[in-house]
């Protein structure tokens, strides 16, 4: 593929019209602009086989029409983190109203290309038209540009209007990316682009919503440093917050808030894992924002698991049920009530500072910032010693915890199934250290464990749920569900008692497991 000289950096926001017209004349802007803003119009025709071959191989291809110019695109990549994207980009000008392929400067790249299209030619699949506001920004030697896009997505009947900022970074910093638009989001209400202008063309084309997504597998290169798999692995973590955000939002697949509040739950592991060699006085604050977002999205979690996963096998065999009805029904209003205060909080200031502030904090590899010690040194150390001490003291504490749980109370088995997660978490960040070691038979062992526990902290949870239910009914309607919650109550303790059955076999199975890491 190209060289790194090819590659793009830009950090994008969407913000509302009413705001576009003002934010040139924000002070930042005004204090770093090289020159005048210019403003032209800008026509993008999209390219692709009918099957969609080169958004499948995650390339895009455009003809984008200026004035008298017309200037071919190809981009490649992954998405984004926190609105940051890192493509690589070749342009080159070409003639005519079809992509010219041979025009592509490298040869690695069109052969990547002629794969993809598997010999199916090339058709207009969505287009882009916008006014784009151009301005260029200098200070000292960071240097970005910045363009607000106002105009709109069409793909065949459908059309789709946006209004976005990109900064791009054109030499410098990228964490400055990100300090300018904490600035910016002091004065407007911004939110963290997820989505390229080509991702929302070809949902648009589709028809199709935005998809939840699991997280990706980090992949550590050879001889990594532990500064190195930090910022790998906590870029991959924020990855999957940002990808489920909309989904989540959107709410009409309950996957949508389950991965976005596991790639919380991963992120605060990244500040628990790596504590030893994290400045706590520079950590806090992302934390307790962090145990924020987590608690805003368990409670919506809470009510889906309770209503999808408990009361929906129940609607079968009780579909008579008139106070069963009437639980259902309270328990989905009391679930839209905490989706709208959910979809509150996701398109907040609150939360768009938070993405933004971690996507800084991962930029500027800020875990440097502190004083030379016998631990920040590690931090230039190979990753694979840390994973190897760390990985072995989290086996060894989910061995103690786990020969009390298996036959405990409760709240062992809750300390357990905490244990669990922080070290199926950090198998699977550093998991890629360990090529060629037997780790699949440990993680499907724990994930397993971990499942079983999970069922158990569900059942507990729907006690709690049910007993908020009554509460909002309130006397005397409470009593009149009195029977048909004692009856739930029986059959989620009958889930319960299964479960514990499977926790001890589970846990022997476990306990014999070998780790993969003491391997030679």
């Amino acid at each position: 593929m190209p060289d790194a000289a090819a590659r793009e950096i830009e950090l994008k926001l969407e913000l509302s019209p009413s705001d576009a017209a003002r934010i040139l004349d924000h002070p930042l802007v005004h204090r770093h602009a090289v020159g005048p803003a210019q403003s032209r119009q800008l026509l993008s025709v999209y390219f692709d086989t009918r099957e969609l071959g080169l958004a499948k191989a995650g390339i895009g291809l455009r003809l984008r029409h200026t004035g008298d110019e017309q200037v071919q695109t190809v981009k490649w990549g992954e998405g984004a983190a926190a609105g940051l994207f890192e493509r690589g980009e070749l342009e080159v000008a070409v003639s005519g109203q079809r992509p010219v392929l041979y025009a592509i400067p490298d040869e690695a790249l069109r052969e990547r290309i002629r794969e993809a299209l598997r010999g199916e030619p090339l058709e207009p699949i969505f287009e882009t038209e916008m006014r784009r506001t151009h301005c260029l920004l200098r200070d000292g030697a960071d240097e970005w540009s910045l363009d607000l896009d106002e105009g709109e997505i069409r793909a065949q009947d459908a059309s789709l209007p946006f209004c976005e900022l990109e900064l791009e970074l054109v030499r410098g910093d990228p964490a400055r990316l990100y300090e300018l638009a904490l600035e910016l989001c002091e004065s407007f209400e911004l939110r963290v682009g997820l989505r390229s202008k080509a991702e929302r063309g070809y949902a648009l084309r589709s028809g199709s919503g935005p998809v939840p997504r699991k997280a990706r597998e980090v992949e550590l290169p050879d001889g990594a440093t532990l500064d190195t798999a930090l910022r790998d692995i906590a870029r991959a973590c924020l990855g999957q917050i940002g990808v489920n955000l909309e989904p989540a939002f959107e709410g009409t697949d309950p996957e949508g808030v389950h991965q976005m509040r596991v790639g919380v739950r991963r992120m605060r592991s990244v500040f628990s894992v790596f504590r030893p060699v994290l400045p706590d006085d520079r950590t806090r604050a992302l934390r307790d924002e962090l145990r924020w977002l987590a608690s805003e999205l368990g409670e919506v979690r809470d009510l889906d698991v309770f209503v999808g996963e408990l009361l929906g096998p129940l609607a079968g065999p009780r579909g008579d049920d008139v106070a069963l009805k009437r639980l259902r029904v309270e328990a989905e209003e009391l679930r839209d009530e905490r989706r709208r205060s959910l979809r509150e909080t996701l398109y907040s200031r609150r939360l768009t500072r938070l993405l933004l502030s971690l996507g800084h904090w991962i930029a500027r590899s800020s875990w440097r910032e502190q004083a030379l010690s016998e631990t920040s040194a590690l931090l230039f150390q190979p990753a694979r010693s840390f994973s190897d001490s760390l990985l072995e003291r989290l086996h060894q504490r989910v061995g103690k915890l786990g020969r009390a749980a298996v036959t405990g109370p409760p709240p062992a088995r809750h300390e357990l199934r905490i244990a669990l997660k922080k070290l199926r978490y950090a198998c699977e960040f550093f998991g890629s250290l360990y090529e060629g070691r037997d780790a699949r038979r440990y993680l499907r062992r724990l994930s397993r464990l971990q499942d079983v526990l999970g069922a158990l902290n569900d059942v507990a949870t729907a006690g709690r749920v049910l007993q908020e239910l009554l509460g909002r009914v309130g006397p005397p309607d409470a009593d009149s569900l009195a029977r048909t919650v004692g009856f739930i109550e029986g059959f989620a303790a009958r889930e319960d008692e299964l479960s514990l059955r499977e926790l001890a076999t589970l846990w022997k199975r476990f306990a014999r497991t070998h780790p993969f890491w003491e391997h030679d």
